[in-house]
């Protein structure tokens, strides 16, 4: 069975270690990406398990974020 995929978008350093640990240890792999627009480009082409977004992220919120991914998942059909 493959390890669950969990997408992070988090521009902060060290969250991003911390949140890497944690997903570990409950047997998570972690793509780790700094930007929406990353975020948004890795969810074109791959399932995650889960996306965990950092709030205050720069250039979008978090509710047009969770849009562009809800396009995404009706453009790709999955969710």
């Amino acid at each position: 069975m493959p390890i669950p995929i969990v997408l992070v978008a988090n521009n902060d350093k060290a969250d991003q270690y911390i949140l890497t640990l944690l997903l570990a240890k409950f047997g998570y792999d972690v793509q780790m990406v700094s930007s929406e627009d990353d975020a948004l480009a890795f969810l074109a082409t791959n399932t995650y398990a889960a996306i965990l977004m950092d709030s205050t992220l720069p250039s979008i919120d978090r509710f047009q974020f969770t849009e562009r991914v809800r396009l995404i998942e009706l453009d790709s059909g999955r969710r």
